[in-house]
């Protein structure tokens, strides 16, 4: 899983997997560019014993590495409320 402020290297043949987290209502949307695409999105819910968390979305993204070079995916949280600023999270992918 890549941190965001660091290009991260990964191989062809890997996985990318990236994390979105936002507050219940949240918009979340990932743009992903250049050598690689988006082959999965997943919603997680979260758990405490038997009982679902709540006030959480968070969703997991699967990105696929589609040839050598660098790929960028941008994830942008918007928060239900009118005037919240979106959170927006710019990851870069160099692939070996």
């Amino acid at each position: 899983m890549p941190v965001r402020d660091k290009p991260c290297e990964f191989k062809e043949t890997d996985v990318v997997r990236i994390t979105a987290r936002g507050i219940v209502g949240a918009k979340i949307e990932v743009n992903v560019n250049d050598q690689a695409k988006l082959a999965k999105k997943t919603k997680v819910i979260q758990r405490a014993g038997n009982m679902n968390m709540i006030g959480t979305t968070v969703e997991e993204y699967e990105i696929k590495p589609t040839g050598e070079g660098k790929a960028s995916v941008k994830v942008v949280v918007t928060p239900p409320q009118p005037d919240a600023e979106p959170d927006v999270m710019e990851y870069e992918i160099v692939i070996k």
